[in-house]
């Protein structure tokens, strides 16, 4: 019987037995990883929609090249934010459980 380690919050982790600690620790790091290319992936297919409008040249113009930026900064700046506040939300000490 395996836990449901999606559904676990910072106290839970550390009731997990020791056996069972490091493949938790690799399933969590596989779920990083592909969580991580979801969320590229994710920014390169908005970003592209958002600013290639044309394929008049194999090279960006100067404002393709602009939108490509200033959108790729900006979603990595709300992912980070958003990935900060679920971490603030899910971690919070379990006051009264």
């Amino acid at each position: 019987h395996r836990p449901a380690w999606g559904t676990m919050n910072a106290s839970s982790i550390e009731n997990v037995p020791e056996h069972q600690k490091p493949e938790l620790e690799t399933s969590m790091a596989l779920m990083k990883l592909s969580e991580g290319h979801r969320m590229h992936n994710a920014a390169v297919e908005h970003c592209f929609a958002e600013c290639i409008k044309t394929f008049r040249s194999k090279k960006l113009d100067e404002h393709e090249a602009s939108c490509i930026s200033s959108c790729a900064s900006k979603y990595i700046k709300l992912t980070k934010r958003a990935g900060f506040r679920y971490a603030e939300y899910n971690f919070q000490p379990s006051a009264g459980k």
